[in-house]
């Protein structure tokens, strides 16, 4: 399922079931999280107001040092992706 379609039909749900879009986020990735499918840090706001602020998993395995929201990661060259995608977007 495409990340596209994850966040519409969880706009969806949140509507159905009258959640906040946040409780269900953090649900989500708690569920990736005890799957070990998801280690890092997660900011998710909209028009401004924070829906989500949270680390999860591991920062550094061998230590069991948990992620928050203000680790620090790094993040290679992770960022050209989104500047690729960013100046695509711009561009349409």
């Amino acid at each position: 399922m495409s990340l596209f379609v994850m966040v519409q039909f969880m706009k969806i749900f949140c509507k159905v079931v009258r959640l906040k879009m946040g409780e269900i986020l953090n649900k989500y990735m708690e569920m990736l999280d005890r799957h070990r499918y998801f280690n890092g840090a997660v900011l998710v706001a909209k028009k401004g107001e924070v829906l989500l602020s949270k680390g999860y998993g591991y920062a550094v395995y061998n230590h069991d040092i948990p992620n928050t929201s203000s680790t620090k990661l790094r993040i290679g060259s992770l960022t050209k992706a989104f500047t690729a995608m960013a100046i695509l977007i711009l561009h349409d």
